[in-house]
């Protein structure tokens, strides 16, 4: 099933075993109000409700999208580099990371 290489066809019988499911990625804003409610239950958990990081969760977020955007358009995967493929989970394994 490689589209680079071998046939496109595939055989009937094996094909009924599978199912494909395609989903495309979510705005900008779906991505701030996921992560904006994450951080804000999270928050809620394990800090007192009067830690000036409450107020600050949105601007948390942003700032943690506008960097996940930039690192994405600045490292490019080349064929040297074909490990340079960012995605949103990263952010969270960066040291003293919140999200």
């Amino acid at each position: 099933m490689n589209p680079t290489a071998g046939s496109f066809t595939i055989n009937l019988r094996i094909q009924r075993h599978f199912a494909v499911f395609s989903l495309g990625f979510p705005g900008q804003d779906s991505l701030k109000t996921i992560y904006k409610t994450n951080l804000q239950q999270h928050l809620v958990l394990h800090l007192p409700l009067q830690n000036p990081l409450h107020k600050m969760s949105s601007g948390i977020v942003n700032a943690a999208l506008a960097l996940h955007t930039k690192v994405v358009q600045s490292f490019l995967p080349t064929a040297t580099k074909f490990h340079y493929f960012f995605n949103l989970r990263d952010l969270q394994h960066f040291p003293g990371s919140l999200i």
